[in-house]
């Protein structure tokens, strides 16, 4: 296919037939004489030491760049022992090998760039953006293709050329960066306005098709349904004919349920119905055969591979979604009622199941020695990197900000949504107007899961903290105007969810070594709690704000399993301790006691 101007591009090629694994190049790289021996010999550690961080044996691994980034992908080296430059060295190690045998992109350091491409280079500031700009220049260049006749499908030729041939730990698309850099640069590099603007291809197709999809009567009667229900809200709740829930509903809660009406009609899709024949939600269960395909599609999606069967979560939220729906909204017949019921019913999962597998997982390579301290050594080491940094205001906020995250989710393990809509207004408490320290945290009934205020003191040393970062840090982040703690890009608003959660994540993974998510701290607390006080469920569940304790029984009971475990083996060591003279004696009476075989003759 012919690109711009340029000639037409091939598929990327490698140089060899067949693929090498790791054990035939540790054997290959001691015959190359042109390498001197500590090179061989590095070179030959990396291929062994990465196979053992990909717990694989070296006759498996392929020496495919590909295959190798995506088991890499997003890891930290803390998670496997090795500090970050270790890191580094054993991954260009291995490029190098690769690259000498034809399997890995040549070194784009020194690329041999055209005019236009070094002019797009010298705007390019950002030092990522600028790596990947200049290995998407050399590539071009290669290829005859200028900066001015990138399109779309060469961003996209490029990204497929990229994975194929370049070893890449990072989770991030080398085509969107080079696409979002192009955009800022070539308007600089080049002054003209008819510039296209420039896009990457998709990661992910979504399938939940906006609302806009549909046709108007649809999208009329899902947004008559979402507004009944908020009408349990503040100034719609006394009404003379109630057409709504009593409870009043949260606006995250209704986000929640139009999403869910979009996954269900954009399954649908998937299984080559036409969206403009949707024109009711009656069309989803008219016939059950297509709400059971959804219900269906969604329990296959939410399998793992050989585990056993996971129920609730997305599933569990779309067959609630469905009930809703045709209860409330469609008042459709009690027998069809009946069936969407079931559903829901055999979507929850079992009864105080406790922590997931995976959660379970997860908790225990974190509560190990080495990580477990350095978790609650990070707001400290956090706050400390943030007042060391010198020239960026921004940079040591950002830190200062991520250090007092932390710090309060260890010593208040509240819910993430609590955390990000933290106020300086309403939720950090002074007794003594004069005095600057915080003494509380305070959360209103309607803003915790459980309906009751919460006022969590804050000791002085935590105190302390947030007060520098409010004073030190955080101007850096916020308009005056902004009244919260944790301000997002705007300055005004609250940083969302998800930018925190991601923070919070990669954190954590690169200074403890473990990856979690943010809602296993909650999970960590009430193991720190109990690891000390065994069987206090009941302060557990004021600490993570459980209505039940037995909620908390049900959840945190395999806690006390390894604590009796370790009892018992302590009960079971004295004891062998105590009777092993007892043991020791009694082996000698017996050795005595048997009669002695008779001597065979010759």
């Amino acid at each position: 296919m012919k690109i711009g101007n340029g000639p037409e591009l091939p598929l990327p090629e490698l140089k060899m037939t067949s693929v090498p694994t790791f054990q035939q190049m540790m054997q290959e790289i001691p015959t190359w004489v042109d390498w001197p021996e500590a090179v061989q010999r590095d070179g030959v550690s990396a291929f062994r030491r990465v196979a053992k961080m990909l717990q694989m044996h070296p006759a498996t691994v392929p020496c495919e760049p590909a295959f190798l980034s995506e088991r890499l992908k997003g890891k930290v080296p803390a998670e496997f022992g090795v500090g970050e430059r270790n890191f580094r060295n054993l991954l260009s190690r291995i490029r190098k090998a690769l690259r000498r045998k034809g399997l890995h992109a040549p070194d784009q350091r020194k690329p041999g760039l055209s005019a236009a491409w070094e002019k797009v280079l010298s705007v390019i500031k950002a030092a990522g953006e600028r790596g990947c700009a200049k290995r998407l220049g050399g590539w071009c260049t290669q290829r005859g293709i200028e900066p001015l006749d990138v399109t779309d499908e060469v961003i996209a030729r490029y990204g497929q050329s990229d994975v194929a041939t370049r070893l890449s730990v990072s989770d991030r698309s080398a085509s969107t960066i080079v696409a979002r850099a192009l955009n800022k640069a070539l308007p600089i590099a080049f002054p003209r306005a008819d510039l296209p603007r420039l896009a990457a291809p998709r990661q992910k197709v979504p399938y939940a098709l906006p609302l806009a999809a549909y046709p108007a009567s649809l999208q009329e009667e899902i947004q008559r349904g979402l507004d009944r229900l908020g009408r349990g809200r503040v100034g719609q709740r006394f009404l003379a004919v109630r057409d709504g829930p009593r409870k009043v509903v949260r606006a995250s809660t209704i986000a929640v349920r139009e999403f869910a009406i979009r996954q269900i009609l954009g399954c649908l899709v998937l299984h080559g119905h036409r969206p403009e024949e949707m024109t009711s939600l009656r069309y989803i269960f008219d016939d059950l055969e297509r709400a059971s395909t959804v219900i269906d599609w969604f329990h296959a999606r939410q399998q793992p591979d050989d585990e056993e069967e996971v129920l609730g979560g997305q599933l569990l939220q779309i067959a609630e979604t469905m009930r809703q729906v045709g209860v409330h909204w469609l008042k459709l017949p009690p027998e069809t009622c009946a069936v969407i019921k079931q559903w829901v019913s055999d979507a929850l999962p079992p009864r105080n199941q406790g922590l997931t597998a995976k959660n379970r997982e997860r908790l225990r390579a974190l509560v190990q020695p080495r990580p477990y301290a350095l978790l609650l050594d990070t707001p400290r080491s956090l706050m400390e990197a943030a007042r060391a940094i010198d020239g960026s205001p921004a940079e040591a906020a950002r830190v200062a900000r991520l250090a007092v995250q932390m710090e309060i989710l260890l010593r208040f393990p509240m819910r993430l949504d609590n955390l990000t809509k933290l106020r300086l207004d309403q939720h950090l408490e002074r007794p003594d107007p004069r005095a600057r320290r915080i003494s509380h945290i305070v959360l209103k009934p309607h803003e915790v899961k459980n309906g009751k205020l919460i006022e969590w003191p804050i000791p002085p040393g935590s105190a302390d903290m947030i007060e520098e970062y409010i004073r030190k840090f955080r101007p850096a982040l916020a308009e005056l105007a902004c009244p919260y703690l944790f301000p997002g890009h705007d300055r005004l608003a609250c940083a969302s969810k998800g930018n925190v959660s991601t923070s919070i994540v990669e954190t954590i993974a690169q200074e403890v070594g473990v990856r979690i998510n943010v809602h296993l701290l909650r999970h960590f607390a009430a193991y720190l709690y109990l690891k000390k006080y065994q069987g206090r469920y009941g302060v557990v569940a004021k600490i993570l704000g459980h209505k039940n304790v037995a909620t908390t029984v049900a959840f945190y009971d395999a806690f006390e399993e390894a604590a009796a475990a370790k009892s018992f083996d302590t009960v079971l060591d004295e004891e062998r301790r105590a009777t092993r003279p007892t043991a020791l004696a009694a082996r000698k009476g017996l050795a005595r006691s048997r009669p002695k075989k008779p001597r065979e003759r010759k």
